[in-house]
């Protein structure tokens, strides 16, 4: 494993809901509240992640959309591992407290329905264990970081 690589999940809150065109997937309203993204890097993590944090970058992928609009709060992340970041789409999209959310956001190059998920609460302090709930022990979560305002 490569020092600057890894599996993330991106907290995200947007403040209004939103009507937000997504690239090729085309417009879906966003509520109000909080979301979650989960993604890789095989390289270039910590680019990856403040790239994700800047405003203003041309639109590549489907969540810089949404991002055009809704603001990082926090990432985790964990070592990469192939196949790390379906597996945590998966744990995710098995919470109760936690929905699936459009269609092929972020999955264009696997078979999850979905990398985006929206929590249905607020989330706290351990929003991790919210999202992902016990973690296996092949998904060792590396670090997670808050975004001041």
């Amino acid at each position: 494993m490569k020092a600057d690589s890894g599996v993330y999940a991106l907290l995200i809150h947007a403040r209004t809901p939103q009507r937000i065109a997504i690239g090729a997937l085309g417009p879906h309203e966003f509520p109000s509240g909080f979301y979650v993204y989960i993604g890789s890097a095989k390289v270039g993590l910590r680019s990856r992640i403040a790239r994700h944090r800047r405003r203003t970058k041309p639109l590549h992928w489907h969540i810089d959309y949404l991002l055009a609009h809704a603001r990082p709060v926090a990432v985790a992340t964990f070592d990469w591992r192939r196949g790390a970041e379906c597996r945590l789409a998966r744990l995710a999209g098995a919470r109760e407290a936690v929905h699936g959310f459009v269609q092929g956001f972020g999955s264009s190059d696997c078979s999850c329905p979905t990398h985006l998920f929206r929590l249905c609460q607020e989330p706290g302090d351990s929003w991790v264990d919210s999202v992902f709930g016990r973690l296996p022990a092949t998904l060792r979560i590396h670090h997670v970081t808050r975004f001041s305002p």
